[in-house]
């Protein structure tokens, strides 16, 4: 890897820039706790693990959006509540608000210690982007000055790791593959993904974990902080 060559650099968001599901689990809470107060009948006849069963389900019906986590939860919460006996009208509300409770939750991050300090000096030098295939809202976070696009699932229409998903990526960034690098968690949905588009990238291995049987990383490292000293050392 010849660490000058790159223009872009692209970070995963779930689990490589904050810890993720503690922030699903208290965003699951905090709609269930909406719901309970404002809409019982919901929380009455559906448990948690019902209504997480009853998104599996529509995802099945609908495989055309199984990308889009924004449509499976309103369509999730619409149909619960039309299914508790609230009307057309309450559940419509149900859907829009109380997918408002969550992202503005699900959006509340904590990052890591590691991602501010690292941001602060490969913005100076790099232009940043994120994928990923949540649905989290930047704009609520202290990262959305940093970022100069995002990429979704929901925008782009797939998930990662389709090599799709990263060739859009390289489109928004008005570069070729060759000039971006990805930093994620996932062995296969970051690192696999960017290797198939024929983009090179970072393994951040905050756990220490294995490397599963898959073609390796260009590089792997423990720490965000140790990102800038690499790509800047050359």
């Amino acid at each position: 890897m010849q660490q000058k060559q790159f223009k872009v650099i692209t970070f995963d968001l779930d689990d490589t820039l904050w810890e993720c599901m503690p922030i699903i689990e208290r965003a699951e809470q905090k709609l269930r706790s909406w719901l309970e107060v404002n809409f019982p009948k919901i929380t009455e006849k559906y448990s948690s693990l019902d209504c997480i069963e009853f998104r599996k389900k529509i995802s099945a019906l609908h495989p055309e959006h199984a990308h889009d986590f924004t449509f499976l939860r309103k369509a999730q919460l619409f149909n619960v509540a039309l299914d508790s006996g609230y009307s057309n009208k309450i559940a419509e509300n149900v859907r829009d608000q109380g997918f408002k409770v969550f992202i503005t939750e699900r959006s509340n991050v904590k990052l890591y210690d590691d991602v501010i300090p690292a941001f602060k000096i490969l913005s100076k030098h790099f232009q940043l982007g994120a994928l990923t295939n949540g649905n989290v809202d930047l704009s609520k976070t202290e990262l959305d000055n940093y970022f100069s696009f995002s990429l979704n699932a929901i925008t782009a229409g797939y998930l990662k790791p389709d090599y799709r998903f990263f060739q859009q990526a390289c489109k928004l960034a008005i570069v070729d593959s060759s000039k971006i690098l990805h930093i994620g968690d996932h062995p296969i949905h970051d690192i696999n993904g960017a290797k198939n588009a024929g983009i090179e990238s970072v393994w951040l291995n905050r756990h220490n974990e294995t490397w599963p049987d898959l073609p390796k990383p260009s590089k792997i490292i423990y720490s965000l902080s140790e990102l800038p000293n690499f790509l800047l050392s050359c």
